[in-house]
């Protein structure tokens, strides 16, 4: 998941910090495992589910991310989703920060607008992803 949080801060849709709080303004949303940060309003929270990577497939294991994005509007909130889908998405093998070998990563759902308000009035929608990996290589 680490590798996946510095990927998505190289590719500019979201600013990660492997330590410390984030400043009140980030450039871009500001990434956080697990639960949505209380602050800054622009956030993305990082998530696998099913557990672990999917290992039937022991040489390519896939696994599967839920990235759930906020901002302070309705209209934000969707542009830092169709962003994030289209710096993400790719059939084309990548190395990632940390040596990991991705063969591809596509969204395989995503929430539809309206999207959720959370208790300050801020919008949040969910993405799903598969990633397949190819440790080995």
């Amino acid at each position: 998941l680490r590798a996946l949080a510095q990927h998505m801060h190289d590719v500019g849709v979201a600013t990660y910090q492997a330590a410390g709080p984030y400043p009140s303004s980030t450039p871009h949303p500001a990434l956080t495992f697990g639960k949505l940060p209380p602050n800054p309003p622009a956030a993305v929270a990082l998530n696998h589910y099913n557990t672990d990577p999917e290992f039937l497939e022991r040489d390519t294991p896939l696994m599967f991310v839920q990235l759930r994005w906020r901002a302070a509007t309705l209209l934000g909130v969707n542009d830092l989703v169709d962003d994030g889908n289209a710096a993400l998405t790719t059939y084309i093998p990548a190395r990632w920060p940390g040596g990991v070998h991705v063969l591809w990563m596509v969204r395989t759902t995503s929430s539809v607008p309206p999207a959720v308000e959370d208790g300050n009035g801020r919008f949040e929608r969910p993405d799903n992803y598969e990633i397949r990996l190819n440790p080995g290589d």
